[in-house]
């Protein structure tokens, strides 16, 4: 399960080390996957814009909606391994302060 979750968080280090890829693979390909990233939240940001100046807001809630579900989301596999074994793997920022 972990392997999987680590693959959201950090693509290029899952490939790398788990999936065996050369740089010379690696580098085009997260050069390609950002770009393509990016590319998407700038049309996103001016399609909203446009839509926003004729007083259509659907799409920023929409947008925030996603994001939202993507968060929720997101902290679904460590839920799952903190029920599972009944112990958090790793260390968060609130523990380490809580030991000081």
């Amino acid at each position: 399960m972990r392997d999987r979750s680590s693959c959201i968080a950090h693509p290029q280090q899952w490939f790398y080390y788990d999936q065996r890829w050369t740089l010379r693979k690696l580098v085009p390909f997260m050069f390609a996957f950002y770009a393509a990233a990016a590319g998407l939240q700038v049309g996103l940001v001016y399609a909203a814009r446009s839509l926003e100046r004729d007083g259509n807001q659907r799409l920023t809630q929409f947008i925030g909606v996603v994001s939202l579900l993507a968060i929720v989301l997101a902290f679904g596999p460590q839920f799952y391994e903190i029920a599972r074994y009944r112990a958090v793997f790793g260390i968060s920022c609130a523990q380490s302060l809580q030991h000081r």
